[in-house]
């Protein structure tokens, strides 16, 4: 945003088809920051509205095929929006914007097996593509639809036109759309690394350590899915019902019942880990309000 240490959240609308995995356009909710630790006024703020931002033309996640040895090119731009309010410099809820350019570039440089820690154990080998992501962004900043004033930018320790670069190690497996791995550098020569991110529920979305004891998998069905008040849950053998949230932590253990009351959990993605005879089953589901 007009600070570098505001940021906000936002989701993308996302695509599947031959040539690859994309996404079309983020979509924000309405989002209030205050800007009292920069400007050290109560009164100070940055708020984004809804909105919903079409990328001028489709950024790209994957290229397909998606194998050792491919580089793929990629430039996109992407454009928010949110009004400031800064009584120091007579800005009261004005209309601003930060559009951003990227350009990046991704090469697909090994392969292997990797383990991470998961929500109930390490998981198994799992198999992965290693690629290595350069992110070249330029940022311009407007304000009441022109561009911001340098003593604005100053003021921020920011600039029109500003350049960063940060680069990625990414850890893909074959038919998951999300990294299981990312480890993040500030700089494009891959030596500072800033932080380090996993997917702490691989353990979860994965049937590698369902198949423990060598036998059958049984045919486990949950329903609805997304669900509000009750889950649903219809199997042979089930002995017992644990449910996770994303983090790890277990909001509810039962023993079978085929309705599971989840009313009293918050909206988001939870993890069913069913135990049955000599299996350990795990389900993803989404709680709605």
């Amino acid at each position: 945003m007009i600070a570098l240490s505001r940021g906000y959240f936002y989701s993308e609308y996302l695509y599947l088809d031959d040539n690859g995995f994309y996404a079309k356009g983020i979509s924000l909710g309405n989002q209030t920051g205050s800007l009292y630790g920069l400007t050290f006024n109560p009164n100070d703020s940055m708020i984004c509205p809804e909105q919903i931002f079409i990328y001028p033309s489709p950024r790209p996640i994957y290229y397909f095929p998606y194998t050792f040895g491919n580089v793929f090119k990629s430039s996109w731009i992407r454009k928010t929006n949110y009004s400031l309010t800064i009584t120091s410099y007579g800005l009261n809820k004005v209309p601003a914007s930060k559009v951003s350019g990227f350009n990046i570039i991704d090469s697909v440089s090994g392969w292997g097996k990797l383990i991470l820690p998961g929500i109930l154990k390490n998981t198994s080998p799992i198999e992965v593509l290693l690629s290595r992501r350069i992110v070249v962004e330029t940022d311009s900043f407007f304000v009441g639809g022109n561009p911001a004033p340098k003593a604005l930018l100053d003021a921020f320790n920011i600039a029109q036109g500003q350049i960063s670069s940060y680069s990625r190690y990414l850890f893909t497996r074959e038919n998951h759309k999300t990294p299981l791995l990312v480890i993040e550098y500030s700089d494009s020569n891959f030596t500072k690394i800033s932080s380090v991110t996993w997917d702490k529920s691989a353990d979860l979305l994965t049937d590698i350590n369902d198949r423990q004891f060598n036998h059958t998998q049984p045919d486990i069905q949950i329903s609805p899915n997304p669900v509000t008040n009750y889950l649903n849950i219809k199997g042979d053998n089930i002995k017992l019902i644990q449910i996770y949230s994303v983090v790890g932590v277990k909001v509810l253990e039962s023993d079978f019942a085929e309705n599971i009351p989840v009313a009293d959990l918050a909206a988001g993605m939870y993890f069913c880990k069913i135990t049955t005879g000599n299996n350990i089953i795990s389900k993803k589901f989404v709680v709605v309000r």
